[in-house]
């Protein structure tokens, strides 16, 4: 996170690149798995933070199941200033195995 910090494609190689502790940035934009019907979710196994900028930072999936968009197992995630948004899904974040989250404007 910073003028320093590295740039990934897509947010899933930010997660995978991520360290534990590490602050991922989003860009005002929409950051969403690429295939329209696919059951996958944004997987978080470390604790990091994702900040985006106020206002117009969105993740989301196209699933067409109830499958949540972000999924967080055994760590904890803190999301700022990010819209969690799916397609038909009943929850938006699981969260399994005593893992937390935060979610914050």
């Amino acid at each position: 996170y910073g003028p320093d910090a590295p740039v990934y494609g897509t947010l899933d190689e930010a997660i995978e690149a991520a360290l534990p502790g590490d602050v991922i940035g989003l860009q005002k934009g929409v950051y969403a798995f690429p295939s329209v019907g696919s059951s996958e979710s944004f997987l978080f196994r470390k604790s990091i933070q994702i900040v985006g900028e106020k206002d117009g930072t969105q993740i989301s999936t196209w699933n067409d199941d109830e499958s949540p968009v972000i999924r967080i197992v055994q760590c904890d995630v803190r999301i700022s200033n990010v819209q969690i948004v799916g397609h038909d899904n009943e929850d938006l974040v699981e969260v399994s195995n005593g893992a937390r989250v935060w979610l914050e404007d």
